[in-house]
């Protein structure tokens, strides 16, 4: 594993010791450490440990931009575990449902929690549900231009 990803997993682990001075830093760090885990395959310690501490912190303080990050983080580590089939998991549920709740209408946020929603209701046998929320998701995609979140 790279330098970067030692670094974190340092960071992580005297997570107690630190003297932050406030959460918001506490949450950005995670948010951080948790795309380093994800980069180097550790998708189940995001899952099981930073993504829940992220999301905890980020609605502590009212802040639904850090609590979308962290809802995210944990959408890619469930994609990473289980595939397309990972989506049709009570985890996966518990996260969708916190995904759709913080995001702001026209923001790539909200294409990626539409997207998960779709997959969600494929999933779960609802296709007419799931095809409308992976098109609503499409649609704002390609307004944004944004092409990563397009694909």
């Amino acid at each position: 594993m790279g330098k970067g990803y030692a670094t974190w997993s340092a960071a992580w682990k005297c997570r107690r010791c630190w003297t932050l001075t406030t959460i918001e830093k506490r949450c950005d760090l995670l948010l951080a450490l948790g795309g380093a885990l994800g980069l180097a395959g550790e998708s189940r310690r995001v899952l099981d440990e930073v993504a829940p501490e992220a999301f905890s912190l980020a609605e502590t303080m009212g802040d639904g931009i850090r609590a979308s990050q962290a809802c995210n983080l944990a959408i890619e580590g469930l994609a990473s575990q289980g595939g397309p089939q990972g989506f049709g998991t009570p985890e996966a549920a518990q996260w969708a449902e916190r995904a759709d709740r913080y995001p702001q209408a026209d923001t790539v946020e909200r294409a990626k929690a539409d997207t998960v929603l779709g997959l969600l209701s494929l999933y779960n046998s609802r296709p007419e549900e799931g095809v409308a929320h992976v098109a609503k998701a499409l649609e704002l995609a390609r307004r944004l231009d944004d092409d990563e979140t397009f694909w």
